[in-house]
């Protein structure tokens, strides 16, 4: 066993101290808004237990944004809460292009502990903060953080990618599973790999069990009535952009109407002032 790996063992035994106690804490429908939807809501809420996810929208923080896609500034940040005890092996390095990210002193880590070199070799001396992260790519990131070792092929759309092996060693080590379920014969390497994806890589990764929580209450009851909420409506996904809408009326509509289930998962809201679709306003 390579010291890499041993310092990632000694800290899985802490984390799972962790997700224990935190489970017990969890409020109905769980630490998040817009996830109860989720396939992975299990592993989201195993990784926020963990502390290494904090949400989507500071300082609220009670949206994990789980459509998103996943950026190399956001990959640095879930890498460094996950593993902050890994050896360091080389310099911090300072990219031009991440001296005002926040993910600054996470992407410095990153480089000091081996896990990348920047974005653009050979010179490598920009990192590409704001890209988002391909699932091929954040299979190279979780092999050199780990320490794991390539393995052979598993999938049939994995052939001649330069992260090949690094995803067949995912494969191997049981964190991935694949991208079309239930025949899983396929990666999609170049896709980008989303917030709620990563969770589930991570809590894999890592040996977290899944924490369900308790269920949002759809009644409630007082000695006198009993009143029925609202049902929550279906989740709509990244269904509508503002030429869908003739009115801003209707957008805002729209918008407001899902808003408080799922955050603005259409992305109307550019500003985040809360308005729809300023552009159809008039």
């Amino acid at each position: 066993m390579n010291r890499r790996s041993r310092f990632v063992l000694g800290f899985l035994a802490s984390l799972l101290m962790v997700g224990s106690v935190a489970y017990a804490a969890l409020p109905p429908g769980g630490t998040f808004r817009d996830d109860d939807a989720s396939v992975h809501q299990g592993n989201i809420e195993a990784i926020a237990a963990a502390g290494i996810t904090r949400g989507c929208n500071p300082p609220d923080n009670d949206l994990f944004c789980p459509d998103e896609p996943v950026s190399r500034g956001q990959m640095a940040a879930f890498l460094h809460r996950a593993l902050p005890d890994l050896p360091v092996v080389g310099e911090r390095v300072v990219f031009v292009d991440s001296v005002d990210s926040v993910f600054a002193e996470d992407i410095a880590w990153l480089v000091s502990v081996g896990v990348t070199r920047g974005c653009n070799p050979p010179k490598n001396d920009r990192f590409c903060p704001e890209e988002s992260v391909t699932r091929g790519q954040m299979a190279a990131f979780l092999v050199r953080a780990l320490g794991l070792s390539g393995g052979g092929a598993w999938f049939t759309d994995t052939a001649g990618s330069v992260f090949a092996g690094d995803i067949a060693a995912l494969a191997d080590a049981g964190i991935t599973r694949g991208c079309n379920p239930p025949r899983n014969d396929r990666f999609c390497p170049d896709d980008p790999v989303t917030r709620e994806q990563m969770a589930s890589f991570l809590s894999r990764a890592l040996g977290l069990d899944p924490i369900e929580p308790p269920a949002r209450p759809t009644t409630t009851t007082t000695t006198s009535t009993t009143t029925t909420q609202p049902a929550k409506p279906p989740y709509p996904g990244d269904s509508k952009n503002c030429d869908d809408f003739d009115s801003w009326e209707e957008a805002q509509a729209w918008f407001e109407y899902y808003y408080p289930y799922y955050g603005d998962v259409a992305k109307l809201d550019g500003n985040k002032d809360g308005i729809a679709c300023e552009s159809l306003r008039r």
